[in-house]
Formats: structure tokens, sequence, C-alpha cells
């Protein structure tokens, strides 16, 4: 019985749709309290560095739930994002370099933001929202605090006050910039979202386009194609394509400290950041981790009955 329920599993996963697994996986196992600058991801050989001459964001202890969104499990800690110190206006960030730097195709990334509070985010009126994090393309040894980008990871409060949106942005100009809003999208303080994001680069400028996934229903996990998404924008501003091939591409992706006000404090948190080229490579699905694991697990208690 065990050898057919040991088979019946690697059936299904051999016919489940071939995964290649993303460019890049942190689930920042990193020591809690420590600053995310320098942190080594070992899988990869990739190392996080700090831009800007403040504060980097840290390492907060535990980990997202994942799990809850139909992802597989998180592991190791998340990175806290404070607000603006209360010594100065600048907003560091940390950046990592996305292995081959993307500058065709589409670039997909994807992870978990989870907002304490909302009474120092950036109101709905605030068109630029509050700027935590998106594909960069100056590498990781640049020392300055990312001023362009796309994919961008984005929040601000809600029209009534009482909630927070997710945003993104194909570039840092606030007229590329666009909100997921309304009904289960108006998220409240304390929660957590799964966010997908895409960059695509198209011919000719004024027209990469960005796509944002705010809660995918888990059905669409490791899909082989992506499903419609929340909102998207184009690029209307040349000049700050950044991302193009003759400006360095994904050369790496940041994350940021901000806050509307100097002196916020408010604290917004980021897990299980994935990078790739497809769809399936950022929303990988747990099944077919398990059916592999279920299989191995049971082949060897069966030859050793």
């Amino acid at each position: 019985m065990k050898t057919r329920l040991a088979l019946g599993a690697l059936t299904l996963l051999l016919a489940a749709p071939a995964w290649a697994g993303p460019l890049l996986y942190d689930g920042f196992e990193y020591p809690a309290g420590a600053s995310l600058d320098d942190q080594v991801n070992v899988q990869y050989g990739l190392t996080w560095k700090h831009g800007g001459t403040t504060v980097s964001p840290t390492i907060a202890s535990g980990s997202l739930d994942s799990a809850a969104f139909g992802m597989p499990p998180a592991v190791g800690n998340r990175v806290a994002m404070i607000g603006r110190p209360a010594t100065t206006t600048a907003n560091d960030a940390d950046r990592i370099d996305i292995p081959t730097a993307p500058s065709a195709g589409t670039l997909y990334w994807s992870g978990f933001i989870h907002v304490d509070g909302i009474s120092t985010l950036a109101p709905a009126s605030f068109l630029s929202g509050l700027l935590l994090g998106g594909f960069n393309n100056r590498p990781s040894s640049n020392t300055a605090v990312p001023s362009t980008g796309g994919a961008l990871l984005l929040i601000r409060q809600s029209a009534d006050g009482l909630h927070w949106n997710v945003g993104t942005g194909a570039t840092t100009v606030n007229t590329d910039r666009v909100f997921a809003t309304g009904g289960a999208l108006d998220l409240d303080p304390g929660a957590t979202a799964f966010v997908v994001a895409s960059y695509t680069w198209i011919d000719g400028t004024n027209n990469d386009l960005v796509k944002l996934w705010v809660n995918p229903s888990p059905g669409d996990l490791g899909a082989a194609v992506a499903p419609a998404e929340t909102v998207s924008v184009a690029a209307v501003n040349a000049a700050s394509e950044a991302l193009r091939a003759d400006q360095g591409g994904a050369a790496s992706f940041f994350l940021r400290n901000n806050a509307s006000t100097v002196g916020a404090a408010e604290t917004m948190h980021f897990d299980e950041l994935r990078i790739g080229l497809e769809w399936a490579d950022v929303t990988p699905e747990p099944s077919v981790i398990g059916l592999l694991s279920l299989g191995m697990l049971l082949l060897p208690r069966r030859r050793r009955a």
C-alpha cells in the first residue's frame, strides 16, 4: 500500500508542469536584531549591501504567515523597515544583486508585506505613496540611496484613512504609479498582504509595463500563465525608464526605510522574497514539494518492511 502511495505521489509530481525555480529566493535566515546590510544569502552567494549614510532595514524575529495564502511555509526571519529616523530625512535602503541582471522579457518578484499601523503613512492624497522596494538598475556595490527603479513596492493610507493600500510603479515618477484600492484591497492595520509584481520590457520608449497582483487566488499559484493582474501601469516618462538595457537592466532588488514624516515610528515588515522569469517561479505550489517529500519518505519505509 505504501509503495502504491509513493508511486502515486511521484507520478503526480512528474505530471506537474516543469518548474525551473526562481533566479533568487531569500527567506531572511539571518540573526534577529542584525542589520540587513552585509547579510549573505549563502544559497546564491549574494550579499545585501547598504545604500546611503544612515540606517539600514533590520532583521526581525519570526516569519510572516505565507502558508495562509497557499504558499510554502516561510523560513528564517523577516525584514523590518522603520520610518524615517528623527535625526534625518534620509530613506536608506539595502540592495541584493539579481543574477544575470535581466533587461528583456518579463521579470517578476513576490513577497509578503505587513503594516503594523497607518497613523503616519502617506495619505491617499499623497500620490507617490511610500516607496519600500523594487527593482533597481544599480548593483549592490553602489553606495547611493536608490533613486530609480521599476515594479516598485508602494503603500499608503486608503481613501477613508482607516486602511492601507498596496501600489506599484513603472518608474519612480508619480504619474507612473498606481494603487490597488477598494473592497478587500483596503487592508486593515496589522494585516499581511501577498504581493506579486512584474516588469515587462517593450521595444521603444514610454511603454514598459508593470503589473501588480495583491493576494492572488491560491488556485493561480504555480500556473504556467499569470492570471489577470489587480492593477497595471505603463511608463510615460521615458527619461525615468531606468531598467532599460542601456541603463543597467534590473541589476538589483532593494528594500528601503521610509515614512511620510521625519521621526515616524511605524514599522513595515517584508518576507519571503522571490525573483524569477515566470509567474510560477515566484508563486510555487507547496503541493508539489509535499508530493516529492511523501514519495521519498514512503519508499524507504517499504524497502525496510
